[in-house]
């Protein structure tokens, strides 16, 4: 330690290290925290966001060997009312933002000692794009083998669903429909139709469900079952629609008809109207009339289809 000169008598402290080999001498400086580049002391001050904020960066070191670091940032706030000194947030990284966390899992895969790992690591902020790395270690008696691994199953790569969009122009200013496959995540892959139509004019655009054939009326979906001549006899008459705007309707009937050999499933013969469907049939009946074995017999009978013209016809037989 020595002493500046009179009156002030500042104090300075300094280190030196004398080595001796034999009769030669040396002299060095005592080994330090800042010397040895391992940590040195210090305050910086720069602004932060607002008025008369400013942010206080200190950086303090253990005394050497040890050199352990300790950051402390503060931030102080001015206003009319007064000062606030408080901690700095936090950093921002990937983490802390939701934007990526790095990560490396081990997992078992398929095969006799076989080691799955898979590692994300982040970019830099503000993207933080994440990268996703997979390799497969496959060990047996003739030694391991390391592998990426095989690309995750999807239900596009499995031939399962395949997310699609359809663009369809409609009748309006720039009036479209938006016509979208939509699948589930995997294993399930079930596949949903998802339609939206974006019509504008000039106050504007608007997105509404698309149009559907049965809430304009002009078809609908469905089946239809009944009963059919015969042992458990069963009739289903169906009706598909084709997309909007076309609406196409088409039919399918089919009879399924079982017996103990089993169940067998047919196309419903064509249908054929008659003039049963118009409640005129051809019928006789017969009554008794005046006169030892006299029979009346009066009868109606139809045209062929589709006039279906009644008529009728009244015959005496007396027998004497």
């Amino acid at each position: 330690m020595s002493c500046s000169s009179y009156p002030d008598c500042a104090s300075s402290t300094y280190c030196n290290q004398t080595n001796c080999t034999g009769a030669n001498c040396s002299s060095i400086e005592c080994p330090t925290c800042a010397n040895t580049g391992a940590c040195e002391n210090s305050v910086s001050v720069s602004n932060c966001d607002g008025r008369n904020c400013k942010q206080t960066d200190t950086r303090s070191c253990r005394a050497y060997p040890g050199c352990q670091i300790t950051d402390v940032c503060s931030i102080t706030n001015c206003t009319r009312q007064g000062c606030k000194t408080f901690a700095c947030p936090p950093t921002p990284t990937c983490a802390n933002q939701n934007k990526c966390v790095a990560s490396a899992v081990n997992t078992t895969c398929s095969g006799r000692n076989c080691k799955q790992l898979t590692t994300v690591t982040c970019g830099d902020l503000p993207n933080c794009d994440s990268t996703t790395t997979c390799v497969m270690t496959n060990c047996t008696q003739a030694g391991c083998v390391t592998s990426d691994c095989p690309p995750p199953s999807t239900c596009s790569n499995t031939d399962k669903c395949e997310n699609s969009c359809d663009i369809i122009p409609c009748e309006g200013f720039k009036c479209q429909l938006n016509n979208c496959t939509v699948c589930s995540n995997y294993p399930n892959c079930v596949s949903s139709n998802v339609c939206q139509m974006t019509n504008c004019t000039n106050r504007g655009c608007k997105i509404s469900d698309c149009p559907t054939c049965e809430s304009q009326a002009k078809c609908v979906d469905g089946c239809v079952k009944s009963s059919c001549a015969g042992r458990n006899c069963k009739v289903s008459n169906c009706t598909s629609c084709s997309e909007w705007p076309s609406c196409q309707s088409s039919n399918n009937c089919t009879i399924t008809n079982c017996t103990q050999a089993g169940c067998v499933t047919s196309v419903c013969p064509p249908y054929k109207p008659t003039c049963d469907s118009n409640d005129c049939t051809d019928s006789c009946s017969s009554t008794k009339c005046a006169g030892r074995n006299c029979t009346q017999t009066s009868c109606s009978s139809c045209s062929s289809w589709p006039t279906c013209q009644s008529g009728s016809n009244c015959t005496v037989l007396n027998c004497t």
